[in-house]
């Protein structure tokens, strides 16, 4: 296999921290609230940081999906590139909104995450 030229044309960013304009800019960390807890939640009380810039009440697939509109909003800036061109997507919990292996085995499913964008339907998703 011969080498492959691949050239980064942009970040986005859709974090706790911000942007990746806001992380390059040194802006200060969302502060640390509690985590959500469900009927069945026990043992010790959970914090994370909030993502900026979307909802906080939104869950679960849409909060996968604001989160990877606002990264790519960040990283397009108004371009509008062809359906061809490579996209990496990178996430820690995808779209998972509880402990249990189910949701966490389905949370990375990128094709709700990707509706309405120029790579709609051209996702691949892992298995186990």
């Amino acid at each position: 296999m011969g080498a492959v030229s691949v050239s980064i044309t942009g970040v986005g960013l859709a974090s706790a921290q911000g942007r990746a304009a806001d992380i390059t800019g040194a802006a200060p960390l969302t502060a640390a609230v509690a985590w959500p807890r469900g009927a069945g939640d026990a043992g010790p009380l959970r914090v994370h940081r909030p993502a900026r810039a979307i909802d906080r009440a939104l869950t679960g697939g849409a909060r996968f999906a604001a989160l990877a509109h606002a990264a790519l909003d960040e990283c397009l800036a108004g371009a509008t590139l062809p359906p061809s061109t490579p996209l990496f997507v990178a996430t820690c919990n995808g779209a998972a909104d509880a402990w249990d292996p189910e949701s966490w085995r389905a949370s990375f499913d990128l094709a709700r995450a990707l509706e309405g964008t120029p790579w709609a339907g051209r996702t691949w998703t892992p298995t186990r």
